[in-house]
């Protein structure tokens, strides 16, 4: 049935993954320790599909059966806990629940630690999924606190110009802009931007991003004719990446529509706000990004 499972993943077929999955687990006769440790593998996909489809309570509820099972059979301390946590963390946080979120971030950070120690990289993917939590509830000095700690692990564990830690800047720099330091905002970008163009080459969507982290902040500054550079070379990354019609395109269109409304160049803007729009129009269902699949 994974098997299966993955294909229907591959054709982004998530209510026929959601289907298969539910009415497998009906059948599934788990009489053994082993058989009843494998539902919580196939409880995690489906709530992955779940998830996909904007159910996020019955994701939860399915996470959550799967973690007591997995606890029942495992014990809190085994290894294969604190991943099951972070699902369900993620989950929450998904779904707006944040203050659940951060307590299972947190018991998954405390299992973690303790089995790997403190400067392990996937302590600080913890770490950095608890600050998006916190930065959700407006805990903007606490999020601060575990993107930096993120940080420092990251840099010790993969690398100081790994792209993990460039994602980690730009979450500080999104997390300076939203508390009202665009100087320090710039400069988190700037040396994400770096990192990314060294490691990732010169056409890479994460570069594009940067481009239109540092555009806005440049906008905001009154540097209208830099921050339209900045958003231009995004688009032409994203398109080489893309094609010239892709529903992912419209976000650059409008950020340069604004860029020439603030120069003053209404006929232009209004160009580009047309493109963009007609590229919405397009989208469809074509929102959707891959799911993932527990094994």
């Amino acid at each position: 049935v994974l098997a299966e499972t993955a294909l229907l993943y591959g054709a982004e077929d998530y209510a026929g993954v959601a289907d298969l999955l539910a009415e497998f687990l009906v059948r599934f006769d788990a009489r053994t320790a082993k058989d009843r440790l494998q539902t919580t593998v196939l409880l995690g996909n489906l709530a992955s599909a779940e998830q996909m489809l904007g159910d996020y309570p019955a994701a939860i509820s399915r996470l959550q059966e799967a973690l007591t099972l997995r606890i029942e059979l495992l014990g809190a301390d085994h290894p294969k806990i604190a991943p099951l946590r972070f699902n369900l963390a993620n989950t929450y946080s998904k779904a707006g629940r944040y203050r659940e979120a951060v307590g299972e971030y947190e018991l998954a950070i405390e299992s973690v630690e303790a089995r790997l120690g403190p400067d392990h990289f996937e302590v600080a993917n913890f770490y950095t999924g608890r600050g998006v939590a916190l930065k959700k509830q407006g805990r903007y000095e606490d999020a601060r606190r575990d993107y930096e700690h993120a940080l420092g692990v990251m840099r010790k564990s993969v690398g100081a110009d790994a792209p993990q830690v460039a994602m980690l800047l730009a979450n500080l720099g999104n997390l300076s802009k939203r508390t009202g330091e665009p100087d320090k905002a710039l400069e988190f970008h700037q040396q994400a931007l770096a990192i990314r163009e060294k490691r990732l080459g010169g056409e890479h969507s994460d570069i594009a991003s940067s481009l239109d982290d540092i555009g806005s902040l440049l906008r905001a500054e009154g540097r209208v004719e830099d921050a339209l550079v900045r958003h231009q070379r995004a688009l032409e990354i994203r398109t080489k990446i893309l094609g010239e019609e892709h529903p992912s395109l419209t976000l650059s269109h409008l950020l340069i529509g604004n860029s020439h409304l603030d120069a003053g160049r209404l006929d232009e803007a209004a160009r580009w706000y047309q493109i963009g729009q007609s590229l919405r129009a397009k989208a469809g269902d074509h929102q959707n990004s891959a799911g993932l699949l527990f094994f």
